[in-house]
């Protein structure tokens, strides 16, 4: 499981048979997943030269993660550019969104409400001065 999350045409795959990639979609059973299977044999990737490199022939990953997708259907071919993906330091998540995929992934290990105050406590972490209160919250 751990490569296939990091396999750009497995997690279109999962993205687009099962609406997002997140903890409650990335699982074991992805991987025989025939609808998954499917999409992720429909994606082709390329790397263009002006993407990996710069002037001076140094790779721009993580500086740069942009991207151009290109979309071909029967019926019509849809293309965008992202320059800066969603959670990116010029793109960043919004307090709603980014509480939204930390709830998401912490509910799991944690429980809800000790998920629900760790959140709180990240959410005003640069206003406290000690960070000896995360410990209860963690723990049993």
């Amino acid at each position: 499981m751990e490569s296939a999350q990091f396999s750009i045409p497995f997690c279109v795959g999962v993205a687009l048979s099962r609406g997002a990639v997140n903890a409650s979609t990335m699982h074991e059973g992805m991987l025989d997943d025939q609808s998954v299977l499917e999409v992720a044999e429909k994606v082709h990737l390329e790397v263009h030269e002006g993407q990996s490199q710069d002037d001076g022939q140094e790779i721009k990953f993580p500086l740069r993660t942009s991207a151009h997708v290109e979309i071909v259907t029967e019926e019509e071919t849809y293309n965008i550019f992202v320059e800066y993906p969603r959670g990116h330091p010029q793109n960043p998540l919004s307090k709603g969104e980014l509480s939204e995929k930390f709830m998401a992934n912490a509910v799991k290990g944690l429980g809800h409400t000790k998920a629900e105050k760790l959140m709180a406590f990240i959410m005003k972490v640069d206003d406290e001065l000690s960070l000896e209160s995360i410990g209860p919250m963690l723990g049993p």
